[in-house]
């Protein structure tokens, strides 16, 4: 693998741009690009020699901006850790479901390190949230209050709080899969042998998350729900994990049906997609029975 040398300055630039932007409102469109310069750097010049490239824009822009440096620094090695880290799984040919997951993995646990570094520090981010929803609810017009008891927003804010391991999850997926997709890209154009996914028509989940999804289903209807409850929780956060597991896993296998029946299948995994917001259950059920039934054996000619 030959890399001439301007191309990791190139990037040393595009990492300064990304976290300087951080302080302006382009933020929300290049807040998703938040690793992809540190995976594309140690990818090209490994997990010692790219920390130069690095390092020296996050100091110049702490230098530059003293009075944000530590809203700058938590964001720069926040998204630092995963993106290096998918890097170097890709540097090192891994396959592409390890470096995904080692991402979303090391997302959710930095998560949860910043969770428990401010109950240390005596701060608790889950009363503060609580309380900055009330804010909102109190300042809200009488009007949508009438419409929105106290009640109602009460069981909303505690729902919504046991939740947070399900969001944790999801922004772990959202940042990995967006690397993932643009980062192996470029690092395969700099001759890095980074490993992609086979195409969606051929994924298949294993057979024992249909166990697992029957069993979460099961428990939902016949446990009793309960704030305070730890099953309540899991369920909260596991069925929807598993419900977009298996709706991925439908549209897999529409897109497997309309490769192998192209006349008259090639507007299901439209159709599939278009529907899936809509009736999650239905669509995740058709996931359900192609990983616990060999329907791409009776379909295969």
């Amino acid at each position: 693998m030959r890399v001439k040398p301007w191309t990791a300055i190139l990037w040393s630039c595009a990492y300064f741009l990304v976290l300087l932007s951080f302080l302006t409102p382009m933020v929300i469109l290049t807040a998703s690009l938040m690793m992809l310069p540190p995976l594309v750097l140690c990818g090209i010049r490994g997990k010692v020699r790219f920390l130069p490239y690095v390092l020296i824009p996050i100091g110049a822009l702490l230098l530059i901006f003293r009075e944000f440096a530590l809203p700058l620094l938590i964001v720069a090695v926040f998204f630092l850790i995963p993106g290096a880290l998918m890097g170097e799984l890709y540097r090192r040919d891994s396959p592409a479901r390890t470096v995904l997951a080692a991402g979303v993995l090391t997302i959710v646990g930095e998560l949860l390190l910043g969770i428990l570094l401010s109950y240390a520090f005596q701060f608790d981010p889950i009363r503060e949230l609580q309380r900055m929803l009330w804010d909102n609810y109190n300042a809200m017009p009488s009007i949508m209050k009438e419409q929105i008891s106290e009640d109602i927003m009460e069981a909303s804010i505690r729902m919504f709080l046991q939740m947070i391991p399900l969001f944790m999850i999801a922004s772990g997926v959202y940042y990995a899969v967006i690397s993932h997709v643009i980062g192996h890209r470029v690092l395969k154009q700099y001759g890095v042998p980074a490993r992609g996914f086979p195409p969606i028509r051929q994924w298949m989940l294993p057979k024992s998350l249909v166990f697992y999804y029957l069993i979460a289903l099961f428990l939902d209807l016949f446990v009793p729900k309960s704030f305070d409850s730890v099953m309540t929780t899991i369920l909260l956060n596991g069925i929807p994990v598993l419900t977009a597991a298996f709706i991925v896993q439908a549209i897999s296998f529409l897109l497997f049906l309309s490769h192998t029946k192209r006349r008259w299948a090639a507007a299901l995994p439209v159709i599939g997609i278009v529907a899936a917001p809509f009736l999650p259950s239905v669509v995740s059920l058709l996931g359900v029975m192609d990983v616990a039934f060999p329907l791409r054996k009776r379909i295969q000619p």
